[in-house]
């Protein structure tokens, strides 16, 4: 049994699942990168990707949800642990969530909402940006209010603009 704080072994894990340890070394190659997706899956399902036929309102939803994410303990972790990690497996857990998230404003496009020669990507990383800033740098609140500020200086940049 493993204690609070230890580092699980590949055969702990392995046994907990009812699986043989070359099953994990098959399928993940390392226990780090078991732990990374499963990091990633559960941050998906905390993240969702909301689709409510308006890019306003699609992105006050996700960053309503990240706030949230921020402020909870796994949250919290995964920030810790985002500095951590190996540059190749930051760099892939990063591509895949920008990735996603620029769908919000890609979405925005295609109705018209959105500017159709933003950068989404670049765009959904200044609209994440201060999260992580506050979390690793300046210590201040990730507080709920943090949506409305990030989209009323955000969106009036974003939008398409009249011809």
């Amino acid at each position: 049994m493993m204690e609070a704080g230890e580092t699980p072994r590949v055969e702990e894990v392995a046994r907990r699942a009812g699986v043989q340890k070359t099953s994990i070394y098959r399928r993940w190659g390392t226990l780090e990168s078991l732990v990374f997706e499963a990091v990633d899956a559960r941050t998906r399902m905390a993240l969702p990707l909301p689709d409510t036929g308006s890019c306003h309102e699609d992105l006050k939803i996700y960053l309503a949800a990240s706030i949230a994410f921020h402020r909870s303990d796994f949250g919290k972790l995964v920030t810790r642990l985002g500095v951590q990690i190996p540059e190749d497996a930051r760099r892939e857990f990063w591509r895949k969530r920008l990735e996603a998230a620029s769908v919000l404003l890609s979405r925005g496009q295609s109705r018209g909402e959105v500017a159709p020669d933003l950068n989404v990507g670049l765009a959904i990383e200044m609209l994440i940006a201060p999260f992580y800033f506050r979390a690793l740098v300046s210590g201040e609140e990730i507080s709920p209010s943090l949506t409305e500020a990030l989209l009323n200086i955000a969106l009036p940049a974003f939008l398409r603009r009249p011809e």
